[in-house]
């Protein structure tokens, strides 16, 4: 027997379900949306944040900040990246501490030079202008100081005679090289006494009087004082 059955349903029934599925899905797929939107945003964010402050410290280096230090904790190659930073700003650091420790000595040690030579240049002035006649050997016992005084006394410039060493500052007194009281400071009496008398030793300072043929051809008495200058 054929047999054909036809059910009837209501239009607004049937709709009303349908409309309800579509509802439900399109709810669940804005929820998935809103879902990978959030997790994508937050692995985004992780991400990018640590580059961010990578960036934001490199900035920060190259405009002379030497004290920024990365906290960036990771097993992966933006933490690897951290640890490479911050190991090249203490390299840098130890390396501007040293170049600013070197400017500062070589700034002092300039300082000390510049000092020394003001020193230098008054002590000379003193000694041109000193009334009696002087003379000032180095340790090489070459001839630094020469004044006024002395040149009048043995007719010698000082242009002739400043660097000159090997004993010739004797020759303006007695016409050849040989040793002088300057020479004599840390000899003994006796050793002083075979060419100066009236000899005064008192530590460093030694006073003695002596007969030159000498300056100017003129046979004349001298006292003499030498002492080292420390």
């Amino acid at each position: 027997i054929d047999l054909l059955i036809v059910v009837i349903i209501p239009e607004n029934d049937f709709m009303s379900h349908l409309k309800a599925g579509n509802r439900n899905t399109l709810l669940l797929s804005l929820l998935a949306l809103g879902a990978t939107v959030v997790v994508g945003f937050t692995i985004a964010r992780r991400i990018t944040r640590p580059i961010q402050e990578l960036n934001i410290a490199a900035r920060s280096l190259a405009d002379g900040d030497w004290s920024q230090e990365l906290t960036i904790d990771r097993p992966d190659e933006v933490g690897e990246l951290a640890r490479s930073f911050n190991h090249m700003v203490k390299n840098l650091q130890t390396t501007t501490v040293s170049r600013d420790r070197l400017a500062e000595e070589v700034k002092e040690r300039k300082k000390i030079e510049s000092e020394l030579i003001y020193k230098n240049r008054e002590l000379n002035d003193i000694i041109e202008f000193l009334p009696d006649a002087t003379i000032v050997i180095d340790k090489d016992e070459k001839i630094i100081a020469w004044n006024r005084a002395i040149e009048e006394m043995t007719g010698f410039s000082s242009e002739q005679m400043l660097g000159r060493g090997n004993l010739e500052y004797a020759i303006p007194f007695y016409g050849e090289r040989r040793k002088i009281l300057i020479d004599l400071i840390f000899e003994s009496d006796d050793v002083v006494a075979q060419r100066y008398s009236h000899i005064i030793h008192e530590k460093n300072v030694l006073i003695a009087e002596t007969s030159l043929p000498r300056p100017k051809n003129e046979v004349v008495t001298l006292m003499g004082k030498a002492s080292p200058l420390y």
